[in-house]
């Protein structure tokens, strides 16, 4: 999912998460998400977990992305107007597409099946963030063409620069996870290495 603007582009930002995926046997999972991110179209993102790394790279002409455990990669140019961040997970996180709160939830209860409503306020990253809890989070149709819908989700927000920075979902066992911003940094500058990307030796290049 592309987790950011689409007309409302944020500024530079760093940004450092952990994520805990509880699968269907109990067992918890964690992954770390690294993620820079320039308004010219510049970014870097780095998600890494027990199967290895998948490392995504533009340095605003050309995107590359990188499978560790394939030890692959593909590059293809940007697409144009394409200036915004990207982050290829399920659950939102970081720079939201909504200017304030309300028009967020709006957005939320705005879904397929979709509710939204404000549940309180809390800090987190010594910032003060409104709570917002929502669902469904899945969909599906039975045989009858019926659509079913399950799972609520909880997101922490940071109304001042509309930032994520923790969302949780839980439903049926193997359902559940959260994803929770560690390190937020904005309006930093970022050396243009972290937006260079070289092919791992051996690694093979791939097509889309």
């Amino acid at each position: 999912l592309a987790c950011g603007g689409d007309d409302r582009v944020p500024g530079s930002f760093r940004l450092e998460a952990t994520a805990e995926v509880v699968g269907r046997d109990g067992e918890v999972r964690v992954g770390e998400i690294a993620w820079w991110y320039e308004p010219s179209g510049r970014w870097r993102f780095e998600l890494t977990g027990d199967a290895g790394a998948i490392i995504g790279v533009s340095d605003g002409e050309r995107w590359w992305l990188y499978d560790s455990e394939a030890h692959t990669y593909t590059v293809q140019p940007v697409p144009p107007g394409a200036a915004r961040p990207f982050l290829p997970i399920s659950l939102r996180i970081g720079p939201a597409l909504e200017d304030d709160v309300g028009a967020f939830i709006d957005a939320l209860a705005a879904r397929a099946g979709g509710w939204a409503r404000r549940a309180g306020e809390a800090r987190l990253l010594e910032r003060d963030v409104v709570i917002i809890e929502y669902g469904p989070i899945w969909g599906s149709s039975d045989g009858d063409g019926r659509e079913r819908f399950s799972g609520e989700g909880r997101i922490a927000i940071d109304p001042e620069t509309m930032f994520i920075l923790r969302n949780e979902i839980s439903g049926e066992p193997g359902e559940n996870a959260t994803v929770t911003v560690t390190l937020l940094e904005l309006g930093v500058r970022l050396p243009d290495e972290r937006f260079a990307f070289e092919p791992p030796d051996g690694a093979r290049r791939v097509e889309e």
